[in-house]
């Protein structure tokens, strides 16, 4: 019997990232901040990528217009997931910089495999 996943009515965009991003993150001074996983553990923290549902997207100029508008509150979220203080982050954040530190991955096609509860915001 075939089992069919029903879709949700979201993209998905999946951010990993690069070794400019890495060593950044390694240069910081503060430990990790209350709420992250302990030192012994944080690098693999950097390691993981970031998943993100976006609105459905079917075609590389809508997908780029939505990154254009989207790619700064990317940056600083991605960048306070690592420091939350300002202070430590690059002055100058650009998409060219956006792009030099993560790498995007993206698919129109989000399926639910666990159907038995419905989506939650948390």
């Amino acid at each position: 019997m075939l089992i069919e996943f029903p879709n949700v009515n979201r993209s998905l965009l999946v951010i990993q990232f690069k070794q400019p991003y890495l060593d950044w993150a390694n240069q910081l001074p503060d430990p990790p901040e209350k709420g992250l996983p302990d030192p012994q553990v944080f690098e693999n923290f950097d390691q993981e990528p970031r998943a993100y549902l976006i609105p459905e997207i079917f075609d590389e100029d809508e997908l780029e217009a939505f990154f254009e508008r989207m790619w700064i509150s990317l940056f600083e979220s991605l960048l306070a997931d690592r420091v939350s203080d300002e202070k430590h982050w690059p002055k100058k954040r650009t998409m060219k910089m956006f792009a030099n530190w993560f790498e995007l991955s993206f698919t129109s096609t989000v399926s639910d495999l666990w159907s038995k509860e419905p989506l939650e915001h948390v």
